[in-house]
């Protein structure tokens, strides 16, 4: 599992044994260790909790960690080399899906929409405009895929090629980040905070 856990080194690893141990779910993991939270939001004077966590099983696991914001595992039938390489793309690319083929058909019929409205409103006839579209919906599926996308060691080549070539394959990642998922509620809330300190104008 990597819990998504911006704490203290010593902690953010008692956080992670007791995941690997039980499995708990994020909500299980704060009820666990609150009374800890609490001390060190008080030791430290930061807010702090355990947001997510996510938990990886395949045949073989690679991770890999960028910085203190950046967690990567990867799951699949390769060696340990090949596996660590593939979590690095992952860490610097953010793949959303393994394959071209696991895009879910409502997130590609809404990209498909988009592109002949992009395509239309450049003047092409709709037939023209569909046959665009084709073209452009392989390319997409291929960049939000890990598969799909040019690997970051060998930009001729994608993922996909590299793994066949090694006979290698990657089964499942999760790639989590430090404050992922809340960035827009924050500047939301820089905003109004923002608003709160202008000057009042009280006229002349």
């Amino acid at each position: 599992p990597i819990p998504c856990v911006p704490w203290q080194s010593q902690t953010s690893g008692q956080v992670a044994d007791a995941a690997i141990a039980e499995e708990l779910t994020s909500e299980e993991l704060q009820a666990k260790f609150e009374e800890t939270r609490i001390a060190l939001v008080a030791k430290i004077g930061e807010n702090m909790n355990i947001r997510r966590v996510e938990y990886v099983k395949g045949g073989s696991l690679a991770s890999y960690r960028h910085g203190e914001r950046i967690g990567v595992v990867v799951a699949g039938e390769a060696d340990e080399e090949t596996l660590k390489h593939v979590a690095m793309h992952v860490a610097a690319s953010r793949p959303e899906f393994v394959n071209p083929e696991d895009v879910p058909a409502e997130v590609v019929e809404r990209e498909r929409k988009l592109q002949i409205e992009i395509a239309m409103n450049e003047g092409k006839p709709a037939e023209i405009a569909e046959k665009m579209v084709a073209g452009r919906m392989k390319k997409f599926t291929g960049e939000v895929s890990l598969t799909g996308q040019a690997f970051i060691m060998e930009p001729k080549q994608t993922v996909g090629q590299i793994l066949k070539a090694k006979n290698a394959s990657v089964s499942s990642f999760i790639r989590l980040e430090v404050g992922e998922g809340i960035e827009e509620k924050r500047k939301s809330t820089d905003c109004v905070a923002a608003r709160l300190r202008l000057p009042r104008h009280t006229g002349d």
